[in-house]
């Protein structure tokens, strides 16, 4: 990954908003639709994601190959909780049923 790649919060805007930053820390607020495509993106730092509803995605590469498929997995539903994910490469999520 490289600084060139399109930030979590830049690249999808319409889908994000910081609630927080400074030097250390970026709080963001996430919304996905479903049926909806967040543009290609990546996130250059350890994330920390609350998840306040469950959902089904599809994560894709930025050759548009699936990276995941929760819907693949009938027993994967990302449930109300926290997770903590590493730095990203650049990726695009489609929010599914």
């Amino acid at each position: 990954m490289s600084t060139d790649d399109p930030d979590g919060v830049i690249a999808p805007a319409d889908h994000r908003k910081v609630i927080f930053k400074n030097g250390t820390v970026r709080v963001l607020e996430t919304t996905i639709r479903v049926g909806d495509i967040t543009p290609l993106h990546s996130h250059l730092t350890p994330t920390v994601l609350q998840v306040i509803s469950e959902f089904r995605f599809m994560r894709r590469d930025v050759h548009g190959a699936t990276m995941l498929d929760a819907r693949a997995d009938p027993g994967f539903v990302t449930a109300a909780g926290a997770l903590l994910g590493g730095p990203s490469p650049p990726r695009a999520r489609e929010h599914r049923v």
